[in-house]
């Protein structure tokens, strides 16, 4: 009877016990979710702490990956000593078991970093009866995490001169990703607006050297130059350091003509396919009107002179018709005229 006691004791304060650890665990989860004391860090993200409104950390749950002393994203295969990229495992490994619960600290002295962020993302959209892709604006007013893995965005330049002067409208995806979220957040207003409107003017730059065939018509060798002229006018190198953003990767998604221009190239291209459809049409016509030929006039041929002589008769009958249509022939006329047609297509053969 005292060992069931004993038991039943035990087995009570280990209920107690996975149950208080349960509610620790809901308190602290609900507590992460309003971002008091604790808060939760997605994979694939980081977030700033403030202490005072000035950043204290950046917190980051991103697998395989660290934040150095400056808070630059590195991966732990590349870090620098063996030691650190054993500890760095070993930080890893710690982190599976807590995921992206991260400490913020307390209350009203430290606090998660707010700020507004709107983008362009290129998708597809269902009108109507059809799906197409078309650039979607978003906007977050207090967002509290930046992507620290790669994301493409949409940017737009209107009117970029081409080599031969003609003005296009460019629609470009621009592939980036954040390599210092601290950069990003704290060393310019709007990271992704800063680094399309530097993105812009050296694209500008490289229209110019590109007539407007080759842009439409070279694409993949065109964007594989851009990247390469981008990279050389160190456009990018300027992003990362002062931003903190990586330019992965740029492509052209749509190139018309702009303006004036682009109303003519609409027009003549109108006028190419309506050229090119009524040429369709004309030779569709002569091809079935060859193979209407050749069925019915093999077929008559066969039957010699009866055959010619019928279908002559055929052919006057149907012109006669109408109330205004009247032809008069001399009886037995016809079958003459036949006759010294056909004896002169003979005779003709006969030479």
């Amino acid at each position: 009877m005292e060992s069931f006691w004993i038991g039943l004791k035990i087995g009570s304060i280990t209920l107690l016990t996975l149950l208080s650890m349960l509610a620790i665990v809901v308190l602290i989860y609900n507590l992460a979710r309003y971002n008091v004391f604790f808060t939760i860090v997605q994979e694939g993200t980081a977030k700033a702490i403030l202490r005072f409104g000035k950043c204290r950390k950046i917190v980051m749950s991103y697998k395989g990956h660290y934040l150095d002393a400056e808070w630059n994203v590195k991966k732990i295969d590349e870090a620098p000593s063996v030691e650190e990229k054993l500890l760095r495992k070993i930080l890893d490994w710690i982190k599976k078991i807590t995921g992206g619960l991260k400490w913020i600290g307390i209350p009203f002295i430290n606090k998660v970093h707010l700020y507004r962020f709107e983008w362009t993302s290129y998708e597809q959209v269902r009108e109507g009866e059809k799906t197409i892709e078309k650039p979607i604006t978003k906007e977050e007013k207090d967002i509290s995490f930046i992507l620290v893995q790669d994301d493409v965005y949409f940017t737009f330049l209107d009117k970029a001169e081409t080599k031969g002067m003609i003005p296009v409208d460019v629609s470009l995806l621009l592939t980036l990703r954040v390599v210092n979220p601290y950069k990003a957040l704290f060393r310019i207003q709007k990271w992704l607006e800063a680094t399309q409107n530097r993105v812009k003017p050296a694209y500008r730059s490289f229209t110019r050297k590109k007539t407007f065939e080759e842009l439409t018509k070279q694409r993949e060798a065109v964007e594989d130059e851009a990247n390469s002229f981008l990279k050389d006018s160190q456009v990018d190198n300027f992003i990362k350091d002062t931003y903190g953003v990586e330019l992965v990767a740029v492509e052209m998604v749509k190139i018309d003509p702009a303006g004036e221009w682009g109303t003519k190239f609409t027009e003549e291209a109108a006028k190419k396919w309506s050229a090119e459809k009524e040429k369709e049409r004309i030779e569709t016509l002569a091809d079935a009107d060859v193979n209407r030929m050749e069925r019915v006039y093999g077929k008559i041929t066969s039957y010699g002179e009866q055959g010619m002589y019928i279908r002559t008769v055929e052919a006057i009958e149907k012109t006669g018709q109408g109330p205004s249509n009247l032809i008069i022939f001399p009886f037995g006329s016809i079958k003459d005229i036949m006759k010294g047609w056909l004896g002169k297509e003979k005779e003709e053969d006969k030479k």
